[in-house]
């Protein structure tokens, strides 16, 4: 049997160490976050193969386990260090809108309910 090939439309590449999470943004057609290996958050438009912005938390004493898109440009970070972070997208930058000590341990998913 003839082995079947596998093309990419699209490869972003970071600083060659294996991400965690990905997550797709259901509002912003080909937008990505992933989670940076040494910690952060990066943003990618898939379409346009580049960088929107990289989130960076200055308090992170660990390593970003997981990403979740949300709604209104928000998204949440789990990170080995026991913390949940709260982003929004349009501030950018290296604070969190919100962040708490959620868990003990590592976490390796994360989600938002729908439900209110």
């Amino acid at each position: 049997a003839k082995a079947a090939s596998c093309h990419a439309d699209c490869r972003l590449a970071c600083d060659g160490r294996a991400g965690r999470g990905l997550s797709w943004s259901s509002e912003c057609k080909g937008y990505l976050l992933s989670s940076l290996p040494g910690g952060g958050t990066r943003l990618w438009d898939v379409e346009a193969g580049m960088t929107i912005a990289d989130f960076l938390c200055e308090s992170l004493a660990g390593e970003t386990t997981d990403v979740v898109a949300g709604v209104d440009r928000v998204f949440a970070s789990l990170a080995s260090d026991g913390h949940c972070r709260l982003w929004d997208e349009r501030v950018g930058g290296v604070h969190p809108v919100q962040e708490w000590l959620a868990h003990r341990g590592v976490a390796l998913c994360a989600g938002f309910s729908n439900g209110g």
